[in-house]
């Protein structure tokens, strides 16, 4: 039987001399950035929604959610600047949603957090969509 361990175990435990672990590993701040867009229309295939930005060395623990039914149709990723998915892929419209996405994403750069549309909305005029993000920097 082996014994098996962490990064962070190793780095405080087991190398000599031992290593200090990044603060945000071990005894973080949990911080959160909320935004919201009320559509003015309804979503188009492609349609890039920008929200909040995440700073530079943030570990991402949790994406929400929460939006009305936009109709029959619409769908929607959840991601960052340079990976349209990081947190969630085609999230259905077609009811209301209220959803949490866990996430141990780090970003070593800032990183806008985007929602891109990937099938159009058919009522989506005035209904708000409210995006949160958990994160700890360190």
């Amino acid at each position: 039987m082996a014994n098996l361990y962490g990064v962070n175990y190793t780095k405080s435990n087991i190398d000599v001399p031992f290593t200090i672990v990044d603060h945000a590993e071990i005894n973080g701040k949990v911080m959160s950035a909320y935004d919201e867009i009320t559509l003015a229309a309804d979503l188009a295939n492609g349609d890039v929604i920008s929200l909040s930005k995440i700073p530079a060395g943030a570990r991402v623990k949790r994406v929400s959610i929460v939006c009305p039914d936009l109709g029959t149709t619409g769908a929607l990723n959840i991601g960052v600047t340079g990976d349209a998915t990081a947190f969630a892929t085609a999230v259905a419209l077609t009811a209301a949603v209220a959803n949490d996405y866990p996430s141990l994403e780090k970003f070593a750069t800032e990183k806008q957090l985007i929602l891109t549309c990937t099938a159009a909305t058919d009522v989506g005029t005035g209904l708000k969509i409210q995006v949160s993000v958990e994160f700890v920097v360190a």
